[in-house]
């Protein structure tokens, strides 16, 4: 019996290690190409990899992986193991210096979505230069942007096309915060539907075709029809949705406005402008609840780009608290 106990674990042991390898593979690919890797596929990949290296240094019997890995399942269902996720991907994002972004048109360098941290005084003078190309007041709205009560729990109970549906109405209620009546059509594609349309910039100049990988893209075609692509959309959660269509919303918001800012590109503009639009809440809010990144500057640029948009806008020191305190609930 203890010979077959040992055998069994010994194949669990090659199991293990084989799972190790391979997903390490997965993982750098992932990290490089734009791809996605759920918080539990991280901890089940971290726990495997933290066997076979304990197992091999210690030298310990193999039929003890036949209580531990059944335990380590159970737990990669729990909250800290998505947690540990979580900061695997961070790793890997680091590592690889790639993250899940919003695409490049063709032609673009990868240089163009390197998650970049913008001083204070960088940030200071482009809300300077913003001034005074926006409008006065620059949105519909004085206050900070809340999603549409009870949309959270209409995006959890849908799917197919009634899903589509409802991220259609939180774009609309964004453009309407911004002050933009006119629709934009939200088109939901994969990895194999690249659309055929042109990239257009914010002064009307179309710059090339779209190509994957992408998290969400805001078009224009020649004859002025504008779209927000977002790809694989059932990979992400719903706050990651409201960051992407934030960040989209905007640059149609820069479109309609001919913003534009060459300091510190076209994407870090954009995000920037989205904060002080009072959309920057949803990019923190999405932007920290994926295992890789999205979007183009660090949540702390974000965060600064708050406090002085708040200062500049008027927001209340409460509104502005009460939005950092949620980003942790």
């Amino acid at each position: 019996m203890d010979q077959i106990l040992c055998g069994i674990g010994r194949v669990l042991y090659a199991v293990l290690a084989l799972f190790s390898l391979s997903g390490f593979f997965y993982i750098c690919h992932a990290a490089r190409s734009g791809g996605r890797v759920s918080y539990m596929g991280l901890f089940q990949w971290a726990f495997a990899f933290g066997c076979v290296l304990t197992f091999a240094i210690l030298g310990w019997s193999k039929v003890h992986l036949l209580w531990i890995v059944p335990i380590g399942l159970f737990v990669s269902f729990s909250k800290p193991a998505m947690r540990i996720g979580y900061w695997v991907g961070k790793i890997a994002d680091i590592s690889f210096n790639r993250a899940v972004r919003s695409p490049l048109p063709e032609g673009g360098s990868s240089s163009d979505i390197a998650k970049l941290k913008i001083s204070k005084k960088q940030i200071s003078n482009t809300l300077s230069h913003l001034f005074e190309q926006l409008p006065s007041p620059p949105t519909a709205v004085k206050g900070l942007y809340s999603l549409p009560p009870g949309i959270r729990l209409r995006y959890a109970n849908s799917d197919g096309n009634e899903r589509r549906l409802v991220i259609q109405s939180l774009c609309d209620h964004i453009g309407y915060y911004l002050g933009i009546l006119s629709r934009i059509d939200i088109v939901l594609v994969n990895d194999i539907e690249a659309p055929l349309d042109f990239v257009v910039d914010n002064t009307g100049a179309a710059i090339g075709r779209i190509r994957y990988p992408f998290a969400g893209l805001y078009v224009t075609n020649f004859e002025g029809i504008a779209k927000i692509y977002i790809a694989n959309e059932q990979e992400y959660r719903f706050d990651n949705l409201a960051a992407i269509l934030a960040h989209e919303r905007t640059h149609n918001y820069m479109h309609i406005h001919k913003i534009h800012y060459n300091e510190i590109g076209n994407e870090a503009l954009t995000d920037i402008l989205a904060a002080y639009l009072g959309l920057g809440f949803l990019l923190l809010k999405g932007y920290e609840s994926f295992g890789f990144s999205i979007g183009y500057i660090t949540n702390r640029s974000i965060k600064n780009t708050i406090r002085y948009a708040a200062k500049m806008r008027g927001w209340h020191s409460r509104e502005i608290a009460a939005g950092f305190k949620n980003l942790s609930v």
